[in-house]
């Protein structure tokens, strides 16, 4: 029997194609909001051994934190649905070697329940790749603290390489992208995409930290 799928339309767009927009169009208009402290004063910056930029912890909306460079800039955003109003919180930061974007996405309450999770997680990835024009380069599950995820690396017309992360917890979908150069993933986008951690009322029962579930080819 087939699962449903998610219809949370805007318009004429699925969820699915909606949702991935946060990573491909991450210069989105929205209401800016202020940008409060990165970190709290007694939080130290974590410079990188490879000579990229200095991290510091950041917490995002409802509690999920990530370590990003300082300073980021925020913007806010409600998606009127036919199932709902979505909310994306989107954060982002970057130099002249690379871009980092972290975001989440805030559904009606049992709405992502319409689908299985695997289901949903590949659809977000089919959509984002071919929203950027991508060619996937590789692709697996992963967990975060027993949330569920995928990560992947594409590659876009320009040149670039996007390595994201994408975890569904109840009924938010949290984002994570680093855009650089092609070729090797630099250390200091894998120390981003390894820092992430959700809210603990999402976290589920798993040590903290992200891990591989299964590799496959995609």
């Amino acid at each position: 029997m087939p699962h449903p799928s998610v219809d949370l339309r805007p318009g004429p767009p699925t969820l699915a194609y909606w949702l991935p927009m946060v990573l491909v169009l991450a210069c989105a208009t929205g209401q800016q909001v202020p940008t409060p402290s990165a970190a709290p004063a007694s939080a130290a910056r974590l410079p990188d051994s490879s000579g990229g930029p200095p991290l510091v912890p950041f917490q995002g909306r409802g509690g999920f934190t990530v370590l990003m460079p300082p300073r980021p800039d925020q913007s806010e955003r409600t998606e009127n649905t036919l199932s709902g109003p979505v909310y994306v919180h989107l954060i982002q930061a970057g130099d002249e070697m690379a871009k980092y974007l972290a975001s989440v996405s805030e559904f009606p309450k049992g709405s992502l329940d319409q689908a299985r999770t695997k289901d949903l997680l590949d659809s977000l990835q089919t959509s984002t790749i071919q929203s950027m024009h991508g060619t996937v380069a590789s692709s697996h599950d992963v967990e975060v603290s027993g949330m569920p995820g995928r990560e992947f690396t594409a590659t876009d017309p320009q040149g670039s390489e996007v390595t994201a992360r994408i975890f569904i917890g109840g009924s938010s979908v949290y984002t994570l992208a680093g855009t650089y150069p092609r070729g090797d993933i630099p250390a200091p986008i894998r120390r981003f995409l390894d820092s992430f951690q959700p809210p603990a009322a999402t976290a589920l029962n798993g040590a903290a930290g992200t891990k591989t579930v299964k590799s496959s080819a995609r």
